[in-house]
């Protein structure tokens, strides 16, 4: 033992001898002393690092895909739009989207009748932001949650969370809405610049087209955003320009591109619609014009909920995930010809019909729970002189 230890030992010291021995390389220039790596290698980098919040997202597609499908009350997606957002969702995550459309207050109840009876169906509901209070301050609605698109956090025009920090609530795009005419029945020096115009005798007989604000809303929002200008008296006084009453804010446009309201009398302009569908309109070769009035363009905006009790909860968090990223606002979005929440998408209002306001009146929550109150007491209705049933 003490010899191989002997061995062990001289082996070590002939290594170190070596060493200490061979020949080195002088440096040919004074040593500069070390240069710390550029600041850009780690700040420039888009993607951030992987964290817990990054693992748990996983784990809800993965329990989405799992649940196979999405049941989504809709008042958005409709038609073609519905098609374009249904295949492509289900081919980026191969879960199914079913859409049952309709108009928001109509979807509404029937979730409270679900609810009710305990019969679960809807995984997501899409309408106004009206049309959903209900709900939440019935307790109807889930919390969202954090959404991995809510990290980016300069790609927004509009916070996508409306109600933080509840998060019941994301919005999805806006939505303008403004006084329409009939390019062909309405001279242009006829325009008018101002609501208050269409108090005008002359206006009297042109047929004022509106749907009541109990089912479309727009004569409430502007009640609600200039209570001043547009007060009772205001309303009382419109009432009696042979206002002609229709169901929808689509009816109204429609009603006005054809010059008819169904056999009523010809349509001269709509005091207030959806931009939008007037744009949607215009396209195919409407004589319409959304019309920049003097107290401003309504800015509003729908929004997607999840209830509570939603048979597929992951999949439904995954979708409103998608719907406010950029392929999902693209898809829908250019669908629709609108305008998007995100800066990163373009805006899709529709090239040569787009309205180009230059003051919003933008509801918040506070304005629209009074928007809510105004149409629950059918206030605008009782002014117009409309029957509130």
């Amino acid at each position: 033992m003490k010899k191989c230890l002997s061995v062990v030992i001289g082996l070590i010291f002939s290594f170190v001898l070596i060493v200490a021995c061979s020949p080195q390389a002088l440096p040919t220039q004074p040593s500069q002393p070390p240069i710390a790596p550029a600041k850009a290698t780690v700040l420039t980098s888009s993607v951030s690092p992987p964290t817990s919040q990054d693992a748990a997202w996983d784990k809800v597609v993965e329990l989405a895909k799992q649940e196979g499908r999405v049941t989504a009350y809709s008042f958005n997606l409709t038609g073609d739009i519905a098609s374009a957002a249904a295949a492509a969702f289900q081919n980026r995550y191969g879960i199914k989207l079913e859409i049952v459309g309709g108009v928001g207050a109509t979807l509404a109840e029937r979730i409270k009748t679900e609810n009710n009876a305990k019969k679960f169906v809807a995984d997501t509901f899409d309408t106004g932001v009206t049309a959903i209070l209900p709900l939440k301050e019935l307790g109807l609605l889930a919390s969202i949650g954090d959404l991995p698109v809510q990290k980016e956090k300069d790609s927004w025009v509009l916070n996508p969370i409306f109600d933080p920090p509840d998060s019941t609530m994301v919005r999805l795009r806006i939505e303008y809405q403004t006084a329409v005419i009939n390019t062909k029945l309405v001279r242009p020096e006829d325009e008018p610049k101002s609501f208050l115009d269409f108090l005008n005798a002359k206006w009297k007989g042109k047929k004022l087209v509106t749907a009541p604000p109990r089912v479309s809303w727009p004569l409430v929002y502007l009640h609600v955003m200039l209570p001043d200008t547009l007060n009772e008296d205001y309303f009382r006084a419109l009432g009696k320009q042979d206002m002609l009453m229709v169901a929808t804010m689509r009816d109204e446009a429609t009603a006005v591109a054809r010059g008819e309201a169904f056999a009523r009398g010809e349509a001269y302009a709509a005091v207030s619609t959806s931009v939008p569908i007037a744009n949607s309109l215009i396209v195919s070769g409407a004589p319409l014009k959304p019309l920049t009035m003097r107290e401003g363009t309504i800015s509003s905006f729908p929004v997607v909920s999840v209830p509570k009790n939603a048979p597929h909860p992951n999949a439904a968090r995954v979708f409103v995930n998608w719907w406010i990223s950029p392929e999902g606002q693209t898809t829908i979005n250019k669908a629709m010809g609108v305008p998007s929440i995100r800066k990163d998408v373009p805006d899709f209002s529709y090239q040569g019909a787009g309205l180009k306001p230059v003051k919003f009146l933008a509801l918040d929550e506070v304005a629209l729970r009074t928007v809510a109150k105004y149409v629950t007491e059918g206030r605008v209705d009782k002014f117009l002189g409309v029957d509130v049933k």
